[in-house]
């Protein structure tokens, strides 16, 4: 029998192995199966022998070749880069469709002739299915690989994802194509950067995939561009392999590959003399084609030729290399010669370069071209921060510390650290440029693991740039970037301000690294200069003032606050700054059982025990060194005066006066603290934007403050506190209205006030939480008087300034709590609880009705009743709540919804009502028949269509009535301006759950629903 279109399918299968053979650089274990071998495995496959000689010849007619052999056909295209890329275009949506094609024919073929009457073949379905998944076997392969080829990564990733998911590749797909379609998988992905793809792909490998690990490994380290790692990752696994006394096969593709990506990587970070040495010592070890020696040590040696000139050269033609294999390298080569050799004005194209717009490779050979047309010129005192640095900096980041020191050393023109630090000491001319390269070359060392070197290198540019600019002897009481409004012009003052910042970033740096390693400090009080060191004692002084007790770590608080003190804009530095005050603070004290106590020191609490009497028992002891610890807040009002009655009512002794004065001054110095905190704060709040997560922060940190200690802070700090932007307030609203139950008065004021501020500039922001709390008695909040009374400050500033807002939104809310249960499904709610509750009901009260105690007469003395009134207090019990929701729901009708309910469900409820309301009537049993039968009445009606789709007319005409209202919608905004109500939709759905909620549907006056 012969099968539909199977010549197409080998002639397209034949085809497209044709094109793309000459083109796969790939695992040998992974290279696709020739139809020849596929024809040889079953009988079956000979008949197909006759259509594949076909094609071969119509193939080999069409490029005038004399020999039949398959692989003569490899000659079809020149190995020229441009072509094949330009082949690429047409090839990669060929094989998308061909593979299409297969299975869609084949699927096809089998669901046509299994839907005909006429008699299949026992073995047509299997031929068929092993037809489709050998030439799917050989399409897919060269799909991925030949989308790697071309530099298509994103159609190699879709191809090798398409595979994945359709025929669970990783697991059940035949280990040849799995290895070849994984190895090209791993390539593309670390191309396009994708390390979590490829580390989630390593995770799944299962176990005949094992040896792809290394592959993974070193594929993950390219894609996150850090190639200094994945080139150790090479080194160690080919040492592996060739110390391991083993037999290594020259022909092993995995130790090919990681030979190749070992040289890619050291090219990629400009370290050419490392990928030639590599390359000679891996060809002494093994000097079968494990590497393509040519191409590869061609290319190395270029790229070393480019980078290595001391006069610019601009005839590239001189270049005759050839270098094949580097594609990707090889175009992007070719538009940097074509943008910048021999042009003029290229350094002005050179500042305008954005290195996040390139790959770690691409920047690479861009430096190695820039180097060899003279653009990047390097001594003491030339610097090109906008590549660079940026460069240097990309470096560090991705991993890569050799290269970025490299490029700085060349920069520097010097050849290590020590001649780096020592330009500084000679340094002529300071400029932003040079400084911002020291900045990046010092993090590049301390990440290298030269810290002392790193740290020494930055505090000698801060030395050197304070000297450089003469500031004042002293900054305490004044503004140093005012001190540069002297400098003459405006451009010299902005060159003065970007120091000043620089600077501030150095002594950033400087703190977080002595935080790190506490031996940092002897540098700093080695070689000082004399102006610095008057700083940092100026800024330790003050520092002593509030925190009593110098320890190490205020050495990092003086950096810190020198940083403030030189930039007042420095966002940064006030962020730390304010971050380390309340660590320092969260050290003095400590929280127990909800209140504050004073952390001692070992000497404090040498000095309190000396204090106390030793005859004095361990119970008063404890007690008196809990009142001494006890810090003073709003929650307990402890003071000299109350302290010193609590310790006389322990026990009287001489050291009293003593302790009371240690406390008053530790008390002093937290208050002090605290102080600076709240300028620090407000220094945040006033150069923090809207969106900054420390703005929200700093609130939190102001309210906790402020409720805690208001009695002795709110004084010092009121005028900064009036002057934080009222919209800033607007992120910690429940934290203001949750304090407005505060036990002082005043600070109930505070409070009120910042809300109040709130209701005049955001009036949406304040409005629903403000009547809520008023107007809606059933929300929960159960308000104190005096929380009351601020809630109404609070709703009298929004009546004032807008009167019909404030109405409508009452009654906005007021009938959103109304329809969220309506009357009907209120008696359903309250029937389904009795129902489910009556087994419980009847158990209790049959065993309650066998009781002996009923058979007692009544004696009133024991206080048990007769039968009969203890079935009454049940009754009464089980269906009193029935009797208080039937009055409320029986009440006049506002509503069409609430009139049919009156006409149609209240009647049902008459025979029920009437017989809970008949005291002679106890038959609870047949109460409770009657209470299900109800039940089912009702969930009958509220299951059906129409009660399912309400109009927003008969469930609330106070809501359809809403017409371009001035009601905010919460959280939504358009333009900066708050979207408000325009109307409510008039059909309301209601879902089919317990409690059957409204879906309500709001159109806002930006139009969106």
């Amino acid at each position: 029998m012969r099968y539909p279109s199977s010549s197409l399918h080998f002639v397209n299968v034949a085809l497209a192995q044709i094109l793309v053979e000459d083109e796969l650089v790939c695992f040998d274990y992974g290279y696709p199966l020739s139809l020849e071998r596929i024809q040889g495995r079953n009988s079956r496959y000979r008949v197909r022998t006759r259509f594949i000689s076909l094609a071969l010849e119509a193939l080999q007619r069409l490029v005038s070749f004399d020999s039949p052999s398959l692989e003569s056909a490899a000659h079809i295209f020149t190995p020229n880069f441009h072509e094949r890329w330009a082949r690429s275009q047409l090839l990669l949506p060929f094989l998308r469709q061909l593979a299409k094609h297969v299975y869609n024919a084949c699927v096809g073929t089998a669901f046509a002739l299994s839907s005909t009457t006429s008699d299949v073949p026992r073995d047509f379905y299997e031929t068929n299915n092993a037809y489709c998944d050998h030439s799917l076997r050989l399409i897919q392969p060269l799909a991925v690989t030949c989308a790697v080829q071309y530099g298509e990564y994103a159609m190699a990733v879709e191809f090798a994802s398409q595979l994945c998911l359709k025929e669970t590749f990783l697991f059940k797909g035949q280990l040849q194509p799995k290895r070849c379609i994984l190895f090209s998988l791993m390539r593309a992905l670390s191309e396009i950067g994708a390390s979590s793809s490829i580390d989630g792909i390593c995770s799944v490998l299962t176990d005949d995939l094992k040896d792809m690990r290394t592959l993974c490994e070193i594929s993950s380290c390219k894609a996150a561009e850090c190639y200094e790692d994945a080139a150790s990752l090479c080194a160690n696994f080919i040492s592996d392999q060739l110390s391991s006394g083993r037999h290594v096969n020259s022909e092993n593709s995995l130790l090919k590959h990681c030979m190749n990506e070992m040289m890619d990587c050291y090219v990629s970070v400009n370290d050419m003399n490392a990928a030639l040495e590599c390359l000679n010592k891996v060809c002494h070890f093994s000097p079968a084609p494990n590497v393509n020696r040519p191409s590869m040590a061609q290319y190395a040696e270029i790229m070393k030729f480019l980078g290595s000139f001391t006069e610019p050269i601009y005839d590239f033609d001189s270049l005759d290399y050839d270098p094949r294999g580097y594609e990707d390298y090889l175009r992007l080569c070719d538009c940097c010669i074509s943008l910048f050799a021999g042009k003029t004005g290229m350094a002005v194209s050179i500042s305008g370069i954005n290195v996040e717009d390139f790959t770690i490779k691409q920047l690479t050979l861009m430096y190695n071209v820039f180097l060899a047309t003279g653009q990047l010129e390097h001594g003491h005192d030339l610097c090109f921060p906008d590549f660079c640095t940026e460069f240097s900096r990309r470096a560090r980041k991705t991993g890569n510390t050799n290269l970025a020191l490299r490029i700085l050393n060349y920069h520097f023109n010097c050849a290590g650290t020590v001649e780096v630090i020592d330009q500084f000491d000679a340094l002529q001319c300071l400029s932003i440029a040079k400084l911002s390269c020291g900045y990046e070359y010092a993090k590049a060392l301390y990440q290298y693991g030269e810290k002392s070197a790193a740290f020494s290198l930055v505090y000698r540019m801060i030395c050197v740039t304070v000297e450089f600019f003469k500031l004042p002897e002293s900054l305490l009481g004044q503004d140093v970037i005012e001190h540069g409004a002297f400098l003459g012009s405006a451009t010299a003052a902005c060159d003065y301000r970007k120091h000043m910042n620089k600077l501030g970033k150095s002594l950033l740096l400087l703190s977080r690294w002595m935080t790190e390693y506490s031996g940092f400090g002897d540098i700093l009080l080695a070689n000082v200069s004399p102006v610095f060191e008057k700083y940092l004692e100026d800024e330790l002084q003050t520092i002593e003032s509030y925190v009593g007790t110098m320890t190490s770590d205020c050495v990092v608080g003086a950096l810190l606050q020198l940083s403030t003190r030189l930039d007042p804009t420095f966002f940064k530095g006030h962020i730390l700054f304010a971050e380390w005050l309340s660590s320092y603070s969260a050290n003095l004290v400590c929280n127990k059982d909800e209140s504050e106590l004073f952390r001692l020191s070992s000497e404090d609490e040498l000095f309190v025990n000396s204090c106390i009497p030793t005859d004095i028992n361990i119970a008063q002891r404890n007690e008196v060194i809990s009142l001494v610890l006890t810090v003073r807040s709003e929650y307990n009002n402890v003071s000299a005066d109350s302290l010193h009655r609590g310790l006389l009512g322990i026990q009287y002794f001489s050291g009293i006066d003593a302790l009371i004065q240690f406390w008053s001054h530790r008390h002093k110095l937290l208050l002090r603290l605290y102080e600076q905190m709240f300028r620090v704060f407000f220094q945040v709040l006033k150069l923090s934007p809207e969106d900054e997560f420390h703005l929200v922060e700093t609130l939190l940190r102001i309210i906790d403050l402020l409720a805690k200690h208001f009695t002795d802070i709110f004084p010092s700090i009121q005028l900064g506190l009036h002057d934080i932007n009222p919209k800033y307030w607007k992120n910690v609203i429940p934290q203001l209205f949750a304090y407005l139950n505060h036990p002082n008065k005043a600070a109930q004021g505070e409070f009120t006030r910042i809300l109040c501020s709130l209701a005049e500039s955001m009036p949406e922001s304040v409005l629903f939480p403000t009547i809520v709390r008023l107007h809606d008695k059933n929300t929960g909040f159960h308000l104190k008087e005096n929380r009351l009374e601020c809630c109404n400050q609070v709703a009298a500033v929004l009546r004032n300034s807008n009167p019909k807002l404030v109405s409508d939104t009452i009654m906005f809310i007021s009938e959103l709590h109304r329809i969220m249960l309506l009357r009907e499904e209120i008696w359903l709610a309250l029937i389904s609880h009795v129902d489910l509750d009556a087994l419980k009901q009847l158990k209790l009260l049959n065993d309650f009705l066998k009781s002996p105690v009923l058979d007692v007469p009544d004696r009133p003395a024991t206080g048990f009743p007769n039968k009969q009134k203890k079935l009454q207090i049940v009754k009464e019990l089980l269906f009193r709540i029935v009797l208080q929701v039937y009055d409320i729901t029986s009440a006049a009708p506002e509503t069409r919804n609430e009139e049919e309910f009156n006409a149609t469900v209240i009647p049902l409820l008459a025979k029920l009502i009437n017989a809970i309301q008949d005291n002679s009537f106890l038959n609870i049993l047949q109460l409770l028949t009657m209470v299900r039968q109800l039940h089912r009445t009702l969930s009958t009606r509220s299951s059906r269509q129409e009660n399912l789709s309400l109009k927003i007319d008969d469930i609330s005409p106070n809501l359809a009535s809403l017409k371009n209202t001035e009601i905010p919608i919460p959280d939504v905004r358009h333009g900066g301006h708050p979207v408000t109500l325009r109307y409510v939709d008039s059909k309301t759905s209601v879902l089919q759950t317990k409690t059957k909620p409204k879906r309500l549907c709001f159109v806002g006056s930006n139009g969106l629903r």
